[in-house]
């Protein structure tokens, strides 16, 4: 942490459905703290899931 101090800007790196939402809020609670100023997060490793289903119209005729 006391190599934190001496940083301009602090972001902290969390990865997709690994690091919960109760994780970050006691990382944040430590660095301020120990009087580091966290300035944003990135949210790293989002998986993008694109759509696997086709579908088809039956269409009848007389």
């Amino acid at each position: 942490m006391a190599r934190c101090k001496r940083c301009g800007t602090t972001l902290m790196v969390l990865r997709f459905q690994v690091n919960p939402i109760r994780e970050l809020q006691i990382a944040q609670r430590r660095m301020e703290t120990a009087g580091v100023n966290v300035k944003g997060e990135f949210l790293n490793g989002i998986e993008r899931k694109a759509t696997t289903s086709y579908g088809y119209y039956n269409y009848g005729y007389k």
